[in-house]
């Protein structure tokens, strides 16, 4: 078991973990976060969040989706982990348990 090269940071892990805890999957019914609570739950900067979901929703581990308001030009941008990321997701937690026990 490796870890995982897209999952290199503690933002991009923090990520994947709240949108698994947040059950904000494609796994079954889909649902998704908004990427405002996204921050707060997972400790990233609202300043590093784009660059940080560009990377993910390029490798397949998250889909966007941009909701604009009419008015002032606000957005929403919701948040879903994917099935290859929720999958990616648990395999690197699996290797880092494996070298917390002295397997890797």
């Amino acid at each position: 078991m490796a870890l995982d090269p897209v999952l290199r940071t503690r933002e991009h892990v923090g990520l994947c973990a709240a949108l698994a805890a947040a059950g904000a999957t494609e796994e079954g019914m889909r649902h998704e976060m908004d990427s405002s609570y996204l921050c707060t739950l997972s400790g990233v900067s609202e300043a590093k969040l784009p660059a940080l979901l560009a990377e993910l929703d390029a490798d397949g581990y998250v889909t966007l989706f941009r909701e604009y308001s009419s008015g002032q030009g606000d957005r929403t941008v919701w948040v879903s982990l994917t099935t290859q990321g929720a999958d990616a997701y648990d395999r690197h937690l699996q290797a880092v348990r494996a070298i917390a026990e002295g397997q890797g």
